[in-house]
């Protein structure tokens, strides 16, 4: 039964207790909370629910930061790891420059291709622009 069928029962029963008696007898009715308990079981649940949301918002929140963070820890691994296999690559392409540099490689190519040391070595010296123009004139 719900509140005020309750009530309007209790009433009713009041009623019949005293009317063998004094009909103009008080029902004790004064000060009663007729709205109290339907009221105060309203506000119990309202509070319920704001303080369930005020717990649970944060909760979620923290659940997302922590998430994200796992997230951006995978990520920084992961450019970690491709950071040392670049690193590792550089280190191999360095090694294979100089030894395809290497003076004792380069003679002994130069002997296999047939390629001999130059027998006259010409040097100019002086630059490469003479005084004059290539049309014949005079430079300012």
């Amino acid at each position: 039964m719900s509140s005020p069928a309750v009530l309007l029962d209790w009433i009713q029963r009041r009623r019949e207790d005293h009317s063998s008696d004094n009909p103009d007898e008080n029902l004790d009715l004064v000060g009663f909370d007729f709205t109290g308990t339907q009221r105060s079981k309203n506000t119990s649940r309202n509070l319920l629910v704001v303080l369930f949301v005020a717990i649970l918002l944060p909760a979620l929140s923290l659940v997302a930061l922590r998430t994200e963070i796992i997230r951006l820890r995978y990520e920084l691994a992961d450019s970690v790891r491709t950071e040392q296999r670049v690193a590792d690559t550089k280190r191999e392409l360095t090694v294979e420059v100089r030894q395809l540099r290497d003076p004792a490689r380069l003679n002994r190519l130069a002997v296999e291709m047939g390629l001999s040391l130059p027998q006259q070595v010409i040097q100019v010296n002086g630059s490469l622009h003479s005084g004059s123009s290539r049309s014949g004139g005079t430079t300012r």
